[in-house]
């Protein structure tokens, strides 16, 4: 494999998880007659090969499908976004579990609804997603006063409203008081993605040593932001809409 000023000068860089890879060079010229063939020769005494279907060499600037991301360059900028087909599998996703979660009391829907928007958003916050969040939103929120008005058949739209929608922080959203385990009426709303703060990562600085004395308040300083950051969102995802007004009220 290339090595030294070489690999730097024609900008190789291999990401890798599990047994999928991207490997990154200046041009594609370089990929497909010195890379791809050296990877192969690589993989082929340990009886490995690479899948035709998923070896692919293209320009950043078209984009690719990573993890369930697609990474491409916009005017000298990378933007990661969630892939087109792993919104497509969510949306099936909702279809499917507002369905099937006809028979349930609305409080029980709504709790399950919440923990699937939580775990999602929260496993996209660090892209570009704010945009996507807040398109998936809207189609939740018609889609809850579609399960509602299935389960209410004989009942008005201004009835449904009047019972389970209510205005916070001067936004109307879905929602219904329950009891705690402590015994007290809580809100439970319908949780909004939108809501979620994105967290692009970091990078650490390049000529930063975490075995250099001379950066360790840096380290010191970006491990105590990082826990703040975390504790903020746990506190967050733990929240209600409700308390979170509170909060910042």
């Amino acid at each position: 494999m290339i090595k030294g000023r070489n690999k730097k000068r024609r900008k190789l860089n291999v990401i890798r998880y599990a047994d999928d890879f991207v490997i990154t060079g200046a041009t594609e010229s370089i990929l497909r007659d010195e890379i791809l063939p050296a990877v192969k020769d690589f993989l082929q005494p340990r009886g490995l090969s690479l899948s035709e279907e998923k070896t692919h060499l293209r320009p950043i600037e078209e984009g690719f499908e990573f993890l369930g991301f697609t990474l491409r360059k916009f005017n000298g900028k990378l933007i990661t976004k969630p892939s087109q087909k792993k919104v497509t599998r969510f949306r099936h996703s909702l279809n499917t579990f507002f369905k099937e979660s006809q028979n349930l009391p609305f409080d029980v829907m709504l709790k399950k609804l919440n923990s699937k928007l939580r775990g999602w958003a929260f496993s996209n916050r660090q892209v570009v997603a704010k945009r996507l969040f807040n398109t998936l939103d809207n189609d939740i929120y018609f889609g809850v006063q579609r399960w509602l008005r299935c389960r209410h058949r004989n009942k008005t739209n201004a009835w449904i409203i009047h019972r389970y929608r209510s205005r916070i922080e001067g936004r109307s959203n879905f929602g219904t008081f329950v009891v705690n385990k402590q015994g007290k009426r809580q809100w439970l709303g319908l949780f909004r993605m939108a809501d979620v703060p994105i967290r692009y990562h970091v990078k650490v600085r390049g000529e930063a040593n975490p075995y250099d004395s001379a950066y360790r308040e840096y380290f010191k300083d970006r491990a105590e932001k990082q826990c703040r950051t975390r504790n903020y969102d746990r506190l967050f995802l733990a929240s209600t809409s409700l308390e979170r007004a509170l909060i910042r009220g």
